[in-house]
């Protein structure tokens, strides 16, 4: 994209410019043939049409090159969004599949048979369950001896764990 907008932006003066010239070439045209206009004046009008045509033709390599840039350019961000499309299918498909998968695996007991006695299994759950400790700033840190109290203890633990 920010490819595309230099090219636009440089080659919106040269446009601007061709345009603008061509029109005052238009009216002094226009001038020469309601013979409004002596013979210094058309040969003054000659030189500046064969300068216009020669700056019409440089610029018109300069707008066409351009122009071919932002077709590229067009182009890399097409195949960039048709990647990024593929990959998002891809993806979705994955997680498709996995939610098939699991809803399966969830009925493997019933396929099979298998009967589990729920209040068993929850009770067993309940006991390996243990209360969540923390670990935050530490409550009276200076009475305590798991706690580092100063720099050089951590240090001490840092260098202890290989760091």
């Amino acid at each position: 994209a920010n490819r595309t907008m230099d090219l636009v932006e440089q080659s919106a003066p040269l446009v601007n410019d061709l345009s603008s010239e061509a029109q005052q070439l238009s009216a002094d045209w226009g001038r020469f043939m309601r013979r409004e206009m002596g013979a210094d004046g058309f040969r003054e009008l000659a030189k500046r049409i064969e300068l216009f045509l020669a700056r019409s033709e440089r610029d018109n390599v300069k707008l066409s090159g351009h122009l071919n840039d932002i077709l590229l350019a067009q182009d890399y961000q097409d195949l960039t969004g048709q990647v990024i499309k593929r990959v998002t299918q891809l993806v979705t498909e994955v997680e498709s599949n996995l939610l098939k998968l699991m809803l399966m695996a969830s009925q493997v007991d019933r396929f099979a048979g298998i009967e589990h006695d729920h209040n068993v299994l929850r009770a067993e759950q309940e006991q390996q369950k243990e209360p969540s400790h923390g670990e935050g700033p530490q409550i009276h840190a200076d009475k305590r001896d798991d706690v580092a109290s100063n720099q050089d203890d951590v240090d001490d633990l840092l260098s202890s764990l290989g760091f």
